[in-house]
């Protein structure tokens, strides 16, 4: 099996996943790269995501919710697409995917899943470091 890596960049703002993705794919691994804030949203959500947390708030007024914004099923399908042996989520998964649905995708396709926050990130001198982090099997 061929190695490859998806990265899934939930701080784009920023180049740290751009330039990490860049890294890797120079060190010989098939690697795609995606801002996670441009990809497909999912119809009508600011209006789904008010209802949800009006919903939310009524069993848990104190409880946290966050309705994903973008559109699993395309996600899939570019998984799907690619065939990563690994994912690299860098930053807040949740505010666009559920993260259960793509860990039981993950599960069921046998795909491994890291994260990287930014503090592991600069503890890590980032690009060139991180990929010994990353070192696929």
């Amino acid at each position: 099996m061929s190695k490859k890596l998806l990265v899934l960049d939930g701080i784009g703002g920023i180049d740290l996943g751009r330039n990490l993705a860049s890294s890797i794919e120079e060190k010989g691994i098939s690697t795609k790269y995606f801002d996670m804030s441009s990809m497909r949203k999912i119809v009508l959500q600011g209006p789904r995501s008010s209802i949800a947390k009006m919903l939310n708030k009524k069993k848990d007024k104190d409880g946290f919710y966050c309705l994903p914004k973008c559109d699993f099923d395309e996600l899939e399908k570019q998984i799907n697409q690619f065939k990563p042996n690994k994912i690299l989520i860098i930053g807040f998964l949740y505010k666009f995917y559920e993260p259960q649905r793509l860990k039981r995708l993950a599960d069921r396709l046998g795909i491994e899943l890291f994260c990287m926050t930014l503090i592991v990130a600069i503890f890590t001198q980032l690009a060139e470091s991180s990929y010994f982090l990353l070192k696929m099997n």
